[in-house]
Order: structure tokens, then sequence, then C-alpha cells
């Protein structure tokens, strides 16, 4: 049975993070292991935070359980983003055994259509399958190009991703994928000056070992 809890709907005096009471956000995902099989009663948050440092001044407003199908849809009120409230999306900390854990972030107020944010799948990996890859993003002028986006193509769990600081030149993104095969990492760059968006794709052999590279644009 699906399981939907809203948490600080109505409770606005517990709550240290403004919302918009008439705005409701969907979030619909489901939780696949490295085989693409749907896993039952596998939780997960959605947390709002602002601030540049990760998670500072979160709140957990909703969670729910997938159900046999692997699937998840929880309703949520959503925060105020012209206020630089941001959503995460992320797995349960008292649920991780034997998995690796997922962070899904800065999720805005634009990747929701229709007031409705449609995650095809998240995958979970155990400790034993996966292995952990840092990508870091190095520009020596950040003042004429920055980072827009990036995605993995592969079996992967996102762990962190950080773009929303426009003062560091190095940015990263964080994932635990499954050992022992070949991802894409897709990454937008954008001109400053002209405003034009280039999109670039880098292939990266993952074996056993914990992996790192770094992207220069």
């Amino acid at each position: 049975m699906k399981k939907i809890v809203l948490i600080c709907v109505f409770l606005v005096q517990a709550c240290t993070i403004p919302y918009d009471a008439e705005t409701r956000l969907v979030l619909e995902t489901k939780i696949v292991n490295s085989l693409d099989e749907p896993l039952k009663n596998i939780e997960i948050s959605v947390d709002i935070y602002s601030g540049t440092e990760y998670l500072s001044n979160n709140e957990t407003i909703s969670y729910g359980t997938s159900d046999d199908n692997g699937n998840i849809r929880l309703v949520f009120p959503s925060p105020k983003f012209d206020k630089n409230y941001k959503i995460n999306i992320r797995s349960r900390f008292d649920e991780n055994m034997g998995y690796e854990s997922f962070s899904i972030s800065p999720i805005l107020k634009n990747d929701f259509e229709n007031y409705k944010l449609v995650i095809p799948k998240i995958y979970r990996l155990t400790s034993d399958e996966a292995t952990y890859v840092a990508v870091n993003y190095f520009s020596n002028n950040n003042t004429t190009k920055s980072i827009v986006s990036s995605k993995v193509n592969g079996i992967y769990s996102n762990l962190n991703t950080s773009f929303d600081d426009n003062q560091n030149t190095i940015n990263q993104s964080l994932f635990f994928v499954k050992k022992n095969q070949t991802i894409q990492v897709i990454y937008v760059v954008k001109n400053l000056q002209t405003g034009i968006l280039e999109t670039f794709t880098n292939s990266y052999l993952i074996g056993n070992e914990i992996f790192e590279t770094t992207i220069n644009y």
C-alpha cells in the first residue's frame, strides 16, 4: 500500500520555511535495482532547504514508500522559490542498510511542469555493487562561462550536484555508480557574454575502485 505523509501543511506555526499554501506540487518516480527491477517498501523524503551550503536550514516536507511496483507519488505544498528555497529528494537515512544513499538536488520551480515532476526511475544500488565517482568541473575564468547542468547515462545513484554557487570556479557532481560499466557525462556550458549554450559528452570506464576526474571548460 502506498503511504503519503504531508508534514507542516497546515501547521504553519511549526515551520521555519515559508510555503505557498495554495500551490501543491507532485512528485512521481519509480525505485528500481541495478537490473531495472522494481523495489517495494523503499522510503524517500522530500526536503526543502535554502542558502548556499548544502541542506542548510532544511525541513522534511513529505516522505513516502514505494508500492509493489516500485512507484511513489507524493503531494506537498510549494516552498517560496522566490526566496531562494530549493527541493532535495533523498533516501531516508534510517533506510540505507545495505544500500548506498542517493540525493537529487537542487530541484527548482522550472523543473516542475504543470506543478508535476516525473523522474522515470531512481536506482538503489547495494554497497557491494557500487563505487564512488566524483566529477569536478573547473573553469579558469568563471566570468565568461558557467556550468548550467549535467546528467549521466548509466546505472547510478546521484549523491550531490552543486552548480548554484556562481562564486566558485569548481563545481562538482558526486555519484554512486555500478561497477564495471562505461558511463557518459553530458554537461551544458553557457557563454555568459553571448548566452549561447553548448552541450558536451565525456565517456568514462568505471572499474571497481573510486573514480575521480576533472572536466575543464
